[in-house]
């Protein structure tokens, strides 16, 4: 096996890699961000509040039927980044090989289960007649697209695992893109809210034949199931995914939660407006944290060949201070300018509700905006046991505003919903620098660094960012 450690690299390399897929990774949020600015005219448009509700409303079964793939995507994105920081080819093989063939079977188990209880979960829902008859006819494609999902997903942790995080974000941004565009023909043919579901599909698609050609190029690695069992690897994998499903399942509670409780108590119309305001703000926040994401697998590097980590540390924190300072300036502007820019921007189809609904949620995106530079640090040093902790809180904050405010008296509302987002982010913010300030120290005052072989160390990898849900961006 190729020892790295015996041929550290440089650090103004280092610092120049960091710089490159920071802003390469910024530059795909850019085109996301676009694709999200020109969409929601186009959906509206065509569909209307009522029926895009209703898409949102079905994506998030989406979100749900991730659940079950039980975090194996991020925690083969940290091993095969391992392996193949190492020279391991065949290591990280092994883990790609593992990976598909354990979404196949649990992806397949999923969708089966969900198929079979299907009546039982919409009943629990309480929807409406006319919501639930729509939801079960679309509810198979839906289900496939989970599946698929679930697949896609692992071809992109690989790639990022294989140290293009660069390439893995253009290529979600090109999806994003082609779902546009897809939807928006077929909307034109006035085939209707399937037309999303089919554009949705495409993108799957186009992200499964880039993925699969790239992680090829770079490993190489093939993406298929494996051919025969590794244990070990096997034992270590499904250690790693299943403290990722557990940060899972509580990051999934969020946005989810409050899409349901509003189609429900207020109607499938303030869906739109609630995710248009949230996703908007987070859009725009993930302009930022996309530039940021380079710092684990940098942090990771360091850790792993040897390298000064203080030094690493001291350019990461500078870094991370000046994109949040641009962030803050951002969504300064955002917040002044909200109800000018979305009456040009969404024109016939302009909300009332929606520019109040937008600045509630542009405060508590940037509130958790300056949370991610500690969230990836901390993942990048090894020191994550914390992170299943801050989504924990994010999610029990979120309920436990809701909760309080209907015990009170409040009505359950868009503006409620949208307050209790941002406190449950900035719960989890404040949660997540003071751990990593906690690390800092704790470097400081150690005799070793850390590694992945530490026996004190918690070696886990979670499945999304503080505050940015799959859900909202997959949809």
């Amino acid at each position: 096996m190729k020892d790295m450690r015996k041929n550290p690299v440089p650090q103004e390399h280092c610092g120049r890699k960091l710089t490159f897929n920071m802003a390469a990774s910024g530059a795909s949020g850019v085109v996301g961000c676009v694709v999200t600015v020109v969409s929601y005219p186009v959906y509206l448009h065509y569909l209307g509040y009522n029926e895009l509700g209703l898409w949102l409303v079905l994506s998030t079964f989406v979100t749900l039927c991730q659940l079950g793939s039980l975090g194996i995507a991020p925690a083969v994105s940290k091993l095969v980044a391992e392996e193949f920081g190492e020279g391991n080819i065949h290591g990280a093989q092994r883990y790609a090989d593992l990976a598909v063939f354990s979404v196949a079977v649990l992806g397949t188990a999923t969708v089966g289960l969900l198929l079979l209880f299907r009546a039982l979960i919409l009943h629990s829902l309480h929807l409406s007649t006319e919501t639930e008859h729509a939801v079960v006819r679309l509810l198979p494609l839906i289900l496939i697209i989970s599946f698929y999902v679930f697949l896609t997903d692992v071809f992109g942790a690989v790639l990022t695992g294989l140290g293009r995080m660069d390439l893995t974000s253009a290529i979600q941004a090109g999806g994003q893109a082609v779902a546009l565009g897809c939807s928006s023909i077929l909307l034109a043919m006035h085939q209707g809210v399937i037309a999303l579901a089919f554009g949705m599909l495409a993108s799957l698609v186009i992200i499964h034949i880039f993925t699969a050609v790239f992680a090829w190029r770079l490993g190489p690695v093939a993406l298929r199931p494996a051919l025969r069992l590794d244990w070990p690897r096997s034992r270590r994998l499904l250690r790693l995914a299943s403290t990722v499903f557990a940060t899972s399942l509580a990051a999934a509670l969020f946005v989810p939660l409050n899409k349901l409780l509003l189609s429900r108590y207020v109607g499938l119309s303030a869906v739109p407006v609630y995710d248009l305001a949230f996703t908007g703000s987070m859009r725009l926040r993930a302009l930022f944290e996309m530039a940021l994401r380079p710092i684990m697998p940098a942090l990771s590097s360091a850790v792993s060949s040897g390298r000064n980590l203080h030094a690493e540390l001291e350019r990461v924190n500078k870094k991370a201070k000046s994109l949040l300072l641009v962030g803050g300036a951002a969504f300064g502007l955002a917040f002044l300018f909200a109800n000018p820019v979305l009456r040009i921007w969404l024109r016939r189809s302009m909300n009332p509700a929606i520019p109040g609904a937008l600045r509630l949620a542009l405060l508590g995106a940037f509130v958790s905006l300056l949370g991610v530079p500690a969230f990836y640090a901390l993942l990048g040093l090894n020191r994550a046991g914390s992170l299943f902790v801050s989504h924990v809180i994010q999610s029990a904050t979120n309920a436990a505003v809701v909760l309080l405010a209907v015990v009170v008296g409040f009505r359950v509302s868009l503006s409620m919903l949208l307050a209790a987002s941002g406190l449950a982010m900035g719960a989890s913010t404040c949660f997540l620098v003071a751990r990593y300030r906690a690390s800092q120290r704790g470097l400081g005052s150690a005799a070793g660094r850390p590694g992945r072989d530490d026996p004190g160390i918690t070696d886990v990898v979670i499945a999304a960012s503080p505050g940015m849900m799959l859900g909202s961006e997959k949809a």
